[in-house]
């Protein structure tokens, strides 16, 4: 799971003093949240840095995207032609990447048949890069923010407060929350 916002981090956005909630009660809160946040982006946050392997069926154009991006890295772009498993590597020389929208361009003079030959060939793509930003984006943040201060909102302060998290976690009662 993706650490959004710390205790400090929502403490700042806040200006929410220590004595109206206790770290380890908006530390579990925090946790309710963002876990509720990954299951519904399923993972699919441009903020994960990390080598993917991406391997993708052509379309007959001279143009792919990446599934994920921005782009920090593009290490290979290998073709399987024959349909045999095998894979030509393209040189850098023969392609560019678009680092931003993740967009793969192959060149017009490069000694391949673009990303995919007629015929029923699947998968017959790879592309090995790295992707994401070193940083969850503010407006993220800030989105955690309003998140967590809703639960507190309709939480209230209570002695049980963590219990109540927990439970509604355990539940999977977390949506209505936000």
């Amino acid at each position: 799971m993706v650490k959004y916002i710390t205790v400090d981090e929502y403490r700042e956005f806040t200006n929410l003093q220590d004595s109206e909630y206790t770290d380890a009660q908006l530390t579990t809160i925090i946790g309710s949240v963002e876990s509720w946040f990954d299951d519904k982006i399923k993972g699919h946050t441009l903020w994960n840095l990390g080598e993917i392997t991406e391997d993708r069926s052509g379309n007959g154009e001279d143009v792919m995207f990446t599934n994920r991006y921005p782009i920090q890295s593009f290490t290979s772009l290998s073709i399987d032609e024959n349909d045999d498993g095998s894979r030509t590597s393209l040189s850098s020389d023969n392609y560019n990447v678009l680092t931003d929208t993740g967009k793969v361009i192959i060149n017009g003079d490069a000694e391949v048949s673009y990303f995919y030959l007629p015929g029923n060939k699947k998968l017959n793509v790879r592309m090995v890069y790295s992707a994401g930003v070193a940083e969850v984006p503010e407006h993220v943040k800030f989105i955690m923010v309003r998140a967590v201060t809703n639960v507190l909102n309709k939480l209230g302060i209570e002695d049980g407060i963590v219990d109540q998290v927990e439970d509604l976690a355990d539940n999977g009662m977390r949506m209505s929350l936000l």
